[in-house]
């Protein structure tokens, strides 16, 4: 079987990495890479994992210069798809038929169940869901799906089959013209038209197989595992490829942009998926060709093709009056000369500027009678802005237009996003009739929480504004005062209630936001969308705070266990928002430093406004006395705030610690500097709460890479798991009375406190698996809760609320206070004269005034059309005063939202000067604690690079030679003490005296008893049979040299042997000997003695009987950098490669430790000049 792709060459590390792990699977098949831009000078086909294949290639003959002028890069990537599949099942269908992959997919197993598939049908379509999707306010959503198409096209599989023929070549028919991204119109590229295929063929299969096309979109039904091998399954079958859609790694942490469901972080099968497929992108050139140009964006000039005019192109060509190709210079000339000619339904516009009048709605609403009036303001915004907004070049504009209006460009600072379009200068003409106008609005959101107080909620909004100011949202953050709290927290907000965006974010819990609705007023919600952060800390949400849903229009919460508690009663959306966690670098105290003490400390901090009995301080202290007396040295430190409005609760615990000096107590208020150094300074961070809504400090501890302990319950469950902490057994219990404000009919945790104790105990003996487990959740903490990673999240989110905002209120026409007289008037005007009185003079008076009244007609008559003139110029002033008082109110208060804006953006750049305080400040004492390491080790580095071999007197000495200067040598030697053995009196000058050598050794005689009789290799001078013969243990010296034998049978060593130690050892009669020693021995053998001599002791050794070699330590720098003054020495050998050597000798047990060492291989490893390997037969 066959793939193939398609791509623009900025996608090449894409096809790249698919290739590779297609052709891993599939060695058999190739897979195609159709590149639709040029590629010249930019790849070369011999180099590439893949078979390059040419738009000229696939038989798109005149639709291709139609359809690279006519759709984008996405739209034409997708469009020439059935082309390329025709070309596949012509060339490279040999009858297992083919499949088109998208290229940000990799293939993990081979695709066993596919291969049979299309040997039976001829279409295989995979779809986007195959269950029913969450209705959880998050993306995608099946509306979603509905308007993308009900299969992903990012894989399709073919076998040259009829049903397969006539799929391609409908399909491909409507793509040539109909590939479009307008999903308001039906259309989806390729994918929508593929909604009717079951319809028009019947040779197909709809593919279930969860492990196939597995992406974001289905990942909520499929759970990603991995088998006893490793391998990767998907609902317990085997993964077969992974489809990356909107994945880069350059955010690692987001599975993808076009969704906010799935996060990384919660699955250690995705993270190693997307992990592994980040380093393949970025080894296969990710970051050289992603910023590559793409040919077809712009024309033979340079001008850039911007959508707009892509739309005309395939106006031209439905009219037929499109050039041969946009892509040669004269069809450019033609082109725009087309652009230019008036537009047949609006003449006084060009076709191109008609074209952007009739498809922007905002523009028509500000600028409807572009026939009339509107005209000079249209064309003048189109010059100042709209230009710039769309991407148009001045070339498509006419001249005179730029001429006059592109001075006006300069004085124009544009607003994000443009919600609006702007008149171009106040001295165009404005529209007439035009009878409301709008403030545009601003994107940003207003931050309303306890900012300066001293509580996780308040800590919770400040990390929220850090996040929203890390991913470039403006913030207005309002600062509100909490009640029952310190107010200590020194922070940059902006005028109390200061709101100039359209969007609140109210970090205040349901109960106190009536409160704070009260405080604020109406004004601060009218007209906008208000979110609200809800923390709540059991699994059921009180019905006494559903009043607080009134007043925001969805709820934001920090884990899935409050999402789950409210949104079984809330009637606004629930959206679950990962929560930021940073924390500096503070230097740890010094014991006695703020009571600190001296030793292993556990530590636990919390404030009683949050209940006592939830956060169950009482059972931390009953776990620890379980697992620890006062004397085992490990200590347990509460840090408390606010016990003066928790007395009673606050006495049970001084009580609980009074008879323990290893539990310390601070139950004050401390600054922020002190509280973060108190958690720099623990060993382990233990809670047991019962119930927590997040759990902040714990994911502190976790982030500084402390070990935690922590019942296994709640909302610290979406950042705590069995790899990254410690998880206490616990079971559901009711909550009971004293635990106000929670139902006491509630449900929450009770820890086992003596798994609890046990786990303590656990971090304590196992330190190392402490700091692995520690470390990994540094990793998973800053990977899915730094403020890069939560920011991204939060402005996603923010954006799609911002898209259905609707627009800002109108600004309301007021009255003048001219409007009676003129209405007054107006009546006057249209009664007409007076009616006349009866005449005085009877009816002949009546007859001479109707006489004299039809003679004066003309005169009045003219008089009244005057008199009405008038009375409508004066309502068409007041209309236009009641305008202008209207454009000059919107003109303040846009000002006015500027003002707030810059001022926003003012305290959002002092915010960060501060937090860059704030992170020098706490480093400073890192800083100083670091510098006195790197003295340490500067100090220490000197010394190893420096080292000079150990001598046993002072026969080499440093003096002063005229001439020369200070040199290093010996001198008055006595030359009758010269004798033949130069070796041996090497050894006594550098090896130390027979004293020192013994009492070394006799760290081994604890080793030894019991293990008899012995075999010395190497004897030497024979210290160790010394030690030996003192410790009543029979043994046999073995040396190669007679001068060495000669000293120890004058110490009366008779037992000892003149020859080769190794072929000794090797005669000797099987499981005969107790043990095998030999020290400073085994790095003078060449590789084939050295292994003769371990499998030779583990023949002669008995069951239970030692094989123990002492050497050079290569660890240790000073030992590794004296080693090779001896000549005989062969080469360091490190106690991993001994080790190893000892098991293929069958050896049983084995391990090395540093007999002159610290009794720490972790210590001893880098800083002892010598080791032994003890291994038992």
């Amino acid at each position: 079987m066959d793939i193939c792709t398609i791509i623009a060459k900025n996608y090449l590390a894409h096809a790249r990495v698919l290739a590779r792990s297609f052709a891993e699977h599939h060695p058999d098949g190739t897979c195609h890479v159709l590149v639709i831009d040029e590629v010249d000078g930019y790849v070369d086909a011999a180099d590439e994992p893949f078979a390059l294949v040419r738009p000229g290639e696939i038989g798109l003959g005149d639709a291709w210069d139609e359809m690279r002028g006519a759709y984008d890069v996405m739209e034409l990537s997708t469009a020439v798809k059935p082309w390329l599949l025709r070309w596949m099942l012509d060339h490279h269908d040999d009858g297992s038929g083919i499949a088109y992959f998208d290229p940000d997919i990799r293939v993990v197993t081979r695709m066993v169940e596919l291969e049979a598939a299309l040997r039976e049908h001829a279409v295989v379509l995979t779809p986007h869901v195959t269950q029913g999707m969450p209705r959880d306010g998050r993306k995608p959503t099946e509306q979603d799906i509905l308007m993308a198409g009900v299969y992903n096209l990012g894989f399709i599989g073919l076998s040259d089959r009829p049903d397969a023929r006539l799929l391609v070549d409908w399909w491909s028919e409507r793509l040539r013209r109909d590939c479009h991204v307008a999903p308001e119109r039906g259309f989806f590229v390729d994918q929508r038209w593929v909604d009717f295929v079951p319809g028009l063929v019947e040779d197909l299969l709809i593919f279930r197989h969860p492990g196939y096309n597995v992406a974001y979109w289905n990942l909520p039904e499929r759970a990603l595992g991995r088998d006893a091998d490793g391998s990767f399954t998907s609902n317990g079958e085997p993964l077969r490829f992974f489809h990356y859609s909107g994945y880069s790694p350059e955010r690692p942490t987001l599975l993808s942009k076009h969704q906010d469901r799935v996060r990384i972080a919660d699955s250690d099968e995705l993270a190693a998926l997307c992990d592994a497929y980040g380093k393949a992108l970025v080894a296969d050139g990710f970051h050289e060709v992603r910023t590559l140009p793409y040919e077809y964006d712009q024309l033979p000039s340079g001008m850039r093709i911007v959508p707009v005019m892509r739309r005309l192109y395939r106006l031209a060509l439905e009219l037929e009056q499109a050039p041969a190709s946009l892509f040669t210079r004269s069809g450019e000339e033609d082109f725009r000369r087309w652009l230019a000619e008036p537009a047949p339904d609006l003449p006084v516009l060009d076709r191109l500027l008609a074209q952007i009048w009739q498809t922007r709605e905002d523009v028509r609403a500000v600028y409807p009678h572009v026939q009339g009036d509107d005209l000079e303001g249209y064309l003048g915004w189109m010059v100042v802005h709209g230009a710039g907004q769309i991407g148009l070049d001045d070339a498509l504009l006419p001249e005179a237009l730029v001429a006059r209006f592109g001075s006006l460009r300069e004085s124009v600072t544009p607003t994000r996003p443009q919600e609006a379009p702007q008149a171009a200068d106040e001295s165009l003409p404005e529209p007439v009739g035009l009878d409301e106008l709008r403030t545009p609005r601003a994107f940003g959101v207003n931050v309303a929480g306890y900012l300066r107080a001293e509580l996780g909620i308040g800590e919770v909004a400040r990390q929220m504004i850090g996040a929203l100011d890390a991913a470039g949202v403006p913030v207005a953050a309002v600062g509100l005062h909490a009640p029952l709290s310190r107010q200590g927290h020194d922070y940059v907000a902006s005028r109390e209630l200061d709101a100039p965006y359209p969007v609140n974010l109210v970090c205040v819990n349901a109960d106190g936001l009536p409160a704070f609705a009260k405080e604020a007023g109406p004004a601060f919600f009218r007209d906008r969308y208000t979110i609200g952060v809800w923390w709540w800390e059991t699994s059921e949400f009180p019905e006494r705070f559903h009043d607080a849903f009134q007043f925001v229009d969805e709820v934001w919460v920090g884990t899935e266990f409050i999402a789950r508690a409210l949104t079984a009663v809330s009637p606004v959306p629930v959206v679950h928002v990962p929560v930021p966690v940073e924390l500096n670098d503070h230097a740890p105290l010094q014991p006695g430093e703020q009571d600190w003490p001296d030793g292993f400390s556990f530590y636990f901090s919390w404030d009683y406004n949050s209940i006592a009995k939830r956060k169950n301080p009482l059972g931390l202290v009953e776990a620890y006395t379980r697992a620890f007396g006062p004397e085992d040295g490990v200590h347990l430190v509460l840090k408390c705030i606010n016990a003066e409005h928790a007395p009673d609760a606050h006495r049970r615990v001084r009580e609980a610690v009074a008879d323990r000096p290893d539990i310390v107590l601070v139950d004050r208020y401390v600054d922020v500097e002190t509280k973060n150094r108190l958690m720099a300074s623990c060993d382990c961070y233990v809670s047991l709460h019962r119930s927590e809504g997040f759990g902040l400090t714990m994911a502190e501890a976790m982030l500084l890479g402390k070990p935690v302990i922590a019942t296994g319950y709640s909302g610290n469950l979406d950042f705590m798991s069995p790899a990254n902490s410690y998880l206490v057994d616990h079971e559901l219990v009711p909550i009971g009375p004293g635990a106000e404000p929670y139902d006491p009919d509630g449900t929450w945790a009770e820890p086992d406190l003596e798994h609890a104790a046990a786990l303590m105990r656990e971090v304590v003996a196992d330190p190392e698996t402490a700091r692995e487990r520690g470390a990994r959740a540094a990793a998973d903490l800053r990977a899915a809760h730094s403020r890069h990673a939560v920011g991204e999240a939060l402005e996603a989110r923010l954006e799609r609320v911002a898209a259905r905002l609707p627009e800002a209120p109108p600004i309301e026409l007021r009255p003048t206070g001219d409007e009676g007289r003129v209405a007054y008037l107006a009546e006057i005007v249209a009664r007409g004269s007076t009616p006349a009185r009866r005449s005085r003079l009877g009816k002949g008076g009546s007859a001479v005034r109707k006489a004299i009244l039809r003679a004066m007609k003309p005169y009045t008559a003219y008089q009244e059309t005057i008199n009405r003139g008038i009375a409508e110029q004066l309502q068409q002033s007041l209309e236009r005063e009641k305008l202008a008082d209207a454009r000059e109110r919107a003109r303040i208060a846009e000002l006015e939202q500027r003002l707030a804006v810059t001022e926003a953006r003012l305290a959002a750049e002092q915010r960060r000067q501060r937090q860059e305080i704030v992170r020098g400040d706490g480093a400073t004492g890192v800083l100083h604690a670091r510098t006195t390491a790197l003295e340490a080790f500067a100090a220490r580095s000197t010394y190893e690079t420096r080292a000079l071999p150990y001598t046993a007197s002072d026969l080499l000495g440093t003096r002063e030679v005229d001439g020369v200067g200070r040199v290093l040598g010996y001198q008055d030697a006595d030359a009758s003490a010269a004798g033949d053995d130069a070796y041996r009196a090497f050894e006594e000058l550098f090896r130390g005296s027979e004293p020192f050598i013994a009492a070394r050794q006799r760290r081994y005689l604890d080793l030894v008893a019991g293990h008899a009789p012995a075999v010395d290799v190497g004897c030497g001078r024979g210290e160790f049979l010394d030690l030996l013969a003192e410790a009543g243990v029979p043994v046999v010296g073995v040396d190669a040299d007679a001068g060495m034998i000669a000293r120890c049978r004058a110490k009366g060593h008779e037992n000892v042997v003149h020859g080769d130690a190794v072929a000794y050892v090797r005669e000797l009669e099987a499981g005969s000997q107790g043990l095998i020693f030999s020290a400073q021995v085994v790095e003078h053998l060449p590789p084939d003695a050295l292994l003769a001599l371990i499998s030779g002791a583990a023949a002669a050794l008995r069951p239970g009987g030692l094989f123990i070699a002492e050497t050079v330590n290569p660890h240790a720098p000073p030992a590794l950098k004296t080693f090779w003054m001896d000549i005989t020495h062969q080469h360091p050998l490190f106690p991993e490669a001994l080790l190893a050597f000892c098991h293929s000798a069958g050896f049983r047990d084995a391990y090395v430790f540093h007999p002159n060492g610290e009794g720490d291989v972790e210590t001893d490893r880098y800083t002892t000049g010598e080791y032994a390997i003890v291994a038992t037969r």
